[in-house]
């Protein structure tokens, strides 16, 4: 007799007499992304105020809870990232303008196209999606040892894009009552400095048992070039011309 990955119980059935999680929790596959994908869209699922706390505090192992099958408890990956992306996407077309580019000082705002800055905030939630595949490439060639697929890591970066929404929010928010550039840059360098120590937590707890200095290192790599990628590929956007970046 089988047993539910999600609470352990025997499962004689087709769902679990307990939790009633499906008894069929296959690893993820190209066909199960897209299940997911879907189902995301057109179901539900319970828990986003759990499954965003466990993520703050348990993000690694949350997420290798999920990937192993304990999905009952836990939203939807799809759904979690579409819900806070958009909820981030309006909330910052009210509050704040400007690109990440220009808060640390990379680019000077009369350098930024304004109309295509809200062009841009405009599809913040495709903007994001595409932002997802990249990271899970990125994270399976520095974890190409370990256990889960491409799918999976799909799955896992969709979990992380949908907390640094949050981060985002917080800091945007922030951002909003503060006018002298300096205090504005140090800021978003804090935020910035924690969202990636936030995502190399969360790898070495994913892809180790122990976590250690060493996988954090690793980690912290793994999510600085993510980052670098994804802010090129979400602020060129934003840019007149791409002799800005140079």
């Amino acid at each position: 007799m089988e047993t539910c990955k999600n609470c352990n119980h025997p499962v004689a059935d087709k769902f679990c007499p307990n939790c009633g999680q499906s008894a069929h929790t296959p690893r993820f596959s190209g066909k199960e992304l897209f299940h997911e994908f879907m189902h995301g869209f057109l179901h539900l699922d319970h828990g986003i105020f759990f499954t965003m706390k466990e993520l703050l505090l348990r993000p690694g192992t949350t997420i290798k809870n999920y990937l192993h099958g304990k999905r009952k408890s836990y939203f939807n990956p799809f759904t979690y990232i579409l819900v806070l992306s958009a909820f981030t996407a309006f909330l910052i077309s009210k509050i704040h303008w400007g690109s990440l580019l220009v808060e640390i000082g990379i680019v000077q705002p009369g350098e930024v196209d304004a109309a295509a800055w809200k062009y841009s905030l405009k599809h913040f939630s495709w903007r994001l999606l595409l932002g997802i595949p990249v990271a899970a490439f990125v994270s399976r060639i520095f974890y190409y040892k370990h256990e889960f697929n491409f799918s999976e890591l799909m799955i896992a970066n969709s979990y992380l894009r949908g907390q640094i929404d949050l981060f985002m929010l917080i800091l945007f928010a922030l951002l909003s009552f503060v006018h002298l550039q300096v205090v504005r840059s140090g800021i978003t360098i804090f935020f910035l400095s924690a969202w990636m120590i936030y995502i190399a937590w969360a790898f070495a707890g994913l892809f180790n048992d122990k976590i250690n200095i060493w996988n954090f290192i690793k980690g912290f790599f793994c999510a600085l070039i993510c980052f670098i990628l994804e802010m090129l590929i979400l602020n060129l956007v934003i840019l007149r011309r791409l002799d800005v970046l140079f």
